[in-house]
């Protein structure tokens, strides 16, 4: 070694002695200089050894300074900071130096060439030192090797895998690819990374996580060896667990995945083969009971073999058979995942979404709404062929259509039959007493098996909307009939599908009459409503063709969903009006100031837009003045909507609390099950409380309230008013005392009106007062609309509700081909 080199190899210990690190490990960032040391103290300070040294720790790696390390022939070790070039800097500078000496001097001068091969034999490094000049070289030959700091950072990476330190590991790793990308050895080290940390979700159960990352590492290296072991410990865990839930499309989906990865994987071709075979057996099972004449069974088996393997090429034709003979209809309804929704239905006291739907599907009456036509609502009836008036309009003769068509879900009526119902009508010492149908009908009477008399003491306005009443079932129209349903005896209200099991998750509906065996088309056999806690779950399952219709459509998705080949997005005739009701019971009854109060502490414009329609779509919904539908003529048009003004609300708490003794006790409100209106609540809530009034929810059963929540769609407002005059729906006049004279007198004019021109005069008025009055308060209306699969037919253009005309709805067999 020359003088030269003796020279530098003592500055550079004397630097690594000024530095403080001495010790077995690389050095760390502190807050204070170590003491210098005199110059014979440097020359007898030896450099570490690399035997002595451990790679520095996660924490030094990441927080410290980044440290090379040169390794010298005597297995010394000197720290310097990174080197330049990087990585392989020595054979970098070998390359360079012989590249050098084949470059002719004609090119290059002698001495220029010898210069540049002196420089190309040094390597020019930064001491770790605080000293004035920590510049240095040292010449190659004197090195062994250099140890980097990326090689640290992959050598304590290798150690955390063995101590399955996996998110530390990440960091580091992420921490070398930030730093310098396609560093050697990252490669090897990022795989193990990922084959060690797959096995480990595996291994705890997240299968699924198992998968994405076990995908990744195929993408990055196919042949890792153990990696198609691995994958099928993965799909073993995946198809368990869907299996266990029957989640057969997902099943598929994970196996498809595999496929694609390797096509002839063993356990691929296990799983494969396994739901191949449970199709098969129910393939078999289903044409086993359609010979036994066991339709459902049949339709409910080959449905779910097809979800389970639809690729077996002899399921397709079995399916569309069974299928189309006994035709289900899965429909997806938003019920909020919430512990309290069975407690709010249970304390509120009027119908809900839900109980109408079900009364629309279920119960068949004399005469039904079919359309909106002129701003009135016209009616049809399934059992009435004909009515003629008499007698100045006072008597009515019905004539009864006896026969039925093959789609149609009804039993046949004598007259005795409708007769007696409506005689139970008529007597006071009935459940089924109607004062009002009482205070107009004199007499009804059966003139033969398919014709009856109906004898009025005054003409009603619309003898159509007072027949708005079922005949329930009785053993005599079930003998009659002689094809209905034997369970549809123990529901006597529910003619035109029934409720064939006890309500649970999903509500099962079948027809009340049994389809024929001949004639073809059918048409729905069964309604099965599939609940989902949100509107996104419901929409995602109409995706996959898990479910055929969605009864309501989330405003936010409406746009989209119009414009969508796949579906039938169709509008309802009535949109649903939100109103709130006032208890006849409740100090708010008896003080305007403070119905006046509730009015105009709430931004209807703000609520209906925010957490109604949730900022989309904004035409269809609007603010409102009263509960009738504002395409029906029975809306007052020319009453101005009440704005939102605060400070005239909080005045009148102020005066009710002086009205009322100086207290004003909290105020308890009913709230349907329903998403938007539990949506809207707290914000209703809080807009009362800015102003003074505290509002409560009322969540007992049977318990006190002051203002109802109401939901309607008022298709006879004449006759339908009645149900928002008393919370009970009564139609006593002697339930109307809570009202003043004067309204009750608009009341009385309206129920002995004949003309509906002076009819809609009365209903404007009466809208007019209640609103002026705050007898109710008018919130807003928004327009619904129902999504269909394209596979169904039959559907109505513009419905009043639903399920209008379900009986005659066809629904397509759907052969779910695509791969999840």
């Amino acid at each position: 070694m020359t003088l030269a080199a003796f020279r530098v190899l003592a500055v550079m210990c004397l630097c690594w002695n000024l530095a403080g690190m001495v010790g077995a490990q690389a050095p760390a960032t502190t807050n204070t200089d170590p003491a210098p040391l005199t110059p014979a103290e440097a020359e007898e300070a030896p450099l570490p050894k690399l035997v002595d040294l451990k790679t520095p720790n996660a924490e030094e790696l990441l927080r410290g300074k980044p440290v090379d390390w040169l390794v010298l022939l005597n297995q010394d070790v000197i720290f310097v900071e990174p080197v330049k070039p990087r990585p392989d800097t020595l054979a970098i500078l070998k390359q360079r130096y012989e590249e050098t000496l084949k470059i002719p001097t004609a090119v290059l001068p002698l001495e220029e060439k010898q210069a540049k091969l002196h420089e190309l034999q040094r390597i020019a490094v930064t001491l770790l030192d605080r000293s004035e000049d920590p510049e240095y070289v040292i010449e190659t030959r004197f090195l062994e090797k250099i140890i980097y700091f990326e090689d640290h950072i992959l050598k304590r990476v290798a150690l955390l895998l063995d101590e399955r330190n996996y998110a530390t590991a990440y960091e580091l790793l992420m921490y070398v690819d930030r730093r310098h990308r396609g560093w050697p050895g990252f490669d090897e080290q990022y795989y193990r990374f990922l084959f060690l940390e797959t096995g480990h979700w595996a291994d705890v159960g997240q299968y699924e996580r198992a998968m994405i990352q076990a995908e990744e590492l195929f993408a990055r290296k196919p042949d890792y060896p153990e990696l198609a072991r691995l994958f099928g410990r993965i799909i073993d865990g995946l198809l368990k667990e869907r299996l266990a839930e029957e989640d057969y499309r997902a099943a598929r989906h994970f196996l498809a995945r595999l496929k694609r990865i390797d096509a002839m994987h063993p356990t691929g071709e296990r799983w494969t083969q396994l739901l191949q075979n449970q199709a098969q057996e129910l393939a078999q099972q289903a044409r086993a009971a359609q010979q036994q004449q066991q339709h459902r069974e049949a339709s409910i088996l080959i449905d779910q073999a097809v979800r389970i393997w639809p690729d077996l090429p002899e399921l397709r034709a079995t399916h569309r058979e069974l299928v189309d003979r006994y035709q289900i209809l899965r429909v997806g309804v938003v019920v909020p995942d919430d512990s309290s929704i069975k407690t709010m239905r249970a304390a509120y006291p009027y119908e809900t979404a839900a109980d109408h739907r079900h009364r629309q599907l279920c119960e068949l009456p004399l005469f039904e709404p079919e359309r909106v036509q002129d701003g009135l609502v016209q009616f049809r009836s399934r059992f009435i062929e004909s009515w003629e008036p008499g007698n100045l309009g006072r008597d009515i003769d019905f004539r009864l259509r006896l026969r039925r068509a093959a789609w149609e879900s009804r039993p046949v009526l004598t007259s005795g039959e409708i007769v007696a119902s409506l005689a139970n009508a008529l007597d006071p010492q009935r459940p089924e007493f109607d004062g009002r149908f009482e205070h107009e009908v004199r007499l009804v009477s059966a003139t033969s098996p398919e014709s009856w008399r109906l004898q009025l003491t005054r003409i009603p306005l619309r003898i159509e909307s007072r027949l708005r009443r079922d005949v329930p079932l009785t053993p005599e129209t079930l003998a009659w009939s002689g094809d209905l349903n034997v369970q549809a005896a123990t529901r006597p209200h529910q003619q035109r599908f029934f409720q064939a099991e006890d309500p649970g998750d999903v509500q099962i509906f079948q027809r009340t009459r049994l389809q024929p065996a001949s004639p073809e088309p059918w048409h729905i056999a069964e309604v099965q409503e599939w609940p989902f806690p949100s509107w996104e779950l419901a929409l995602q399952a109409l995706l996959r063709g898990e479910i055929d219709l969605i009864p309501q459509i989330d405003p936010t998705d409406l746009s989209a969903l119009s414009n969508d080949s796949r579906f039938f997005v169709i509008p309802l005739a009535l949109p649903q009006t939100h109103i709130l009701q006032v208890h006849t019971a409740s100090p708010l009854a008896q003080n305007a100031s403070l119905r006046r109060a509730l009015l105009h502490a709430l931004d209807r414009s703000l609520l209906l837009k925010e957490e109604i329609l949730l900022n989309a779509a904004p035409e269809t919904g609007r603010l409102t003045t009263g509960p009738f539908a504002q395409n029906l003529s029975a809306y007052n048009r020319l009453l101005r909507s009440p704005n939102y003004d605060p400070i005239r609300a909080a005045a009148l708490v102020a005066t009710a609390r002086k009205q009322l003794g100086g207290e004003l006790p909290p105020l308890k409100i009913v709230l349907p099950p329903d998403p938007a209106v539990l949506r809207a609540w707290p914000a209703m809530q809080s807009q009362w409380k800015r102003v003074g009034l505290t509002v409560e929810q009322q969540i007992e059963p049977n318990g006190p309230w002051d203002l109802g929540y109401r939901m309607v769609q008022l298709t006879e407002p004449t006759d339908d008013l009645w149900s928002l005059l008393h919370p009970s729906g009564s139609s006593d006049w002697a339930d109307l005392t809570v009202y003043p004279h004067w309204l009750r007198e608009r009341l009385w004019d309206l129920e002995q009106t004949i003309d509906w021109t002076a009819a809609e005069r009365v209903l404007h008025q009466i809208q007019a007062e209640f609103l002026v009055e705050a007898r109710w308060i008018p919130l807003w209306e928004v327009d619904e609309h129902l999504i269909a699969r394209r596979r169904m037919g039959g559907l109505f253009t513009r419905p009043m509700h639903p399920y209008q005309n379900i009986e005659r709805w066809t629904l397509q067999s759907w052969y779910p081909t695509e791969t999840p």
